[in-house]
């Protein structure tokens, strides 16, 4: 039954999810924002009521729904600046690339399923993801950008790591978010593929690093590389320096604090 649900779910998402794309076609961008943050408004209004509960709720306590209005508004709102395919290409990854990885994952025969973040995911799923996505880049996409390999592959692998690593339906967020997100970096460093890569690497090798020490749980592994990317790749150093030194301090001064903590509580015994 919550398996039905779900699909239910999916396919009102997608079905919302053109439709919004279609609605980019004709209206303003100011427009777009009133109906969006309106979708937004209405999504949290109807999540507590019975009426609705089918389109919110599920067995495993996944706030989707919440997520699916957060991340077209959140992709909107980064990409309002920049040419409006980039928020359609985000917009439809959501919609259609996520939906094709939900129905290629109930595929039962010769799939293989693996667990992140304690939800199931499928490699069906992933590559219906990745194939489709591709084709929303080809697409919508300008040639001169597809024509870039570098950056078609690191698009494509990063939209599919906004999918693996969601929890309890955050990819409704993950997905539109970290791919506009990726566009906007991409615009900030006038396409080169080079600058982005290294911050990628860099603030996933430290956020690693750091849940790898027990600095950081998992969940806040990721969130402090999706930071990580945001601050030095679209602020620049100059806003991302005192972040990472007020990061730092406070989990060292954290560390020292229970560090203390046990050496007291050692010498009272």
């Amino acid at each position: 039954m919550d398996s039905n649900n779900r699909l239910t779910r999916k396919i009102i998402h997608l079905f919302t999810g053109l439709a919004l794309f279609v609605l980019t076609l004709f209206l303003q961008r100011n427009e777009l924002l009133t109906v969006i943050v309106a979708g937004s408004v209405f999504a949290f209004i109807t999540y507590p009521l019975k009426a609705f509960r089918i389109l919110h709720h599920t067995r495993n306590g996944s706030l989707g729904t919440l997520f699916y209005p957060l991340g077209v508004l959140t992709a909107f709102l980064l990409l309002y600046n920049q040419p409006i395919y980039y928020f359609q290409v985000s917009l439809l990854i959501l919609t259609v690339s996520d939906t094709s990885a939900n129905l290629a994952g109930r595929i039962k025969r010769g799939n293989v399923y693996f667990n992140t973040f304690k939800e199931e995911k499928s490699f069906y799923g992933v590559v219906a993801f990745a194939i489709t996505a591709y084709l929303v880049y080809l697409l919508l996409l300008p040639t001169q950008v597809m024509d870039s390999f570098a950056f078609v592959t690191l698009a494509l692998l990063l939209a599919v790591t906004f999918e693996v690593i969601s929890h309890k339906g955050s990819d409704n967020f993950s997905i539109p978010a970290g791919s506009a997100l990726f566009f906007l970096v991409m615009q900030q460093h006038d396409g080169a593929v080079s600058p982005l890569l290294a911050i990628v690497v860099i603030s996933a090798a430290g956020a690693y690093l750091l849940f790898r020490m027990g600095f950081l749980s998992k969940m806040a592994a990721v969130a402090v590389y999706f930071l990580g990317v945001y601050f030095i790749g679209v602020l620049g150093w100059q806003w991302a320096t005192p972040v990472l030194f007020f990061f730092f301090t406070s989990v060292a001064l954290t560390r020292a604090s229970t560090f203390s903590g046990r050496l007291a509580t050692h010498e009272n015994r």
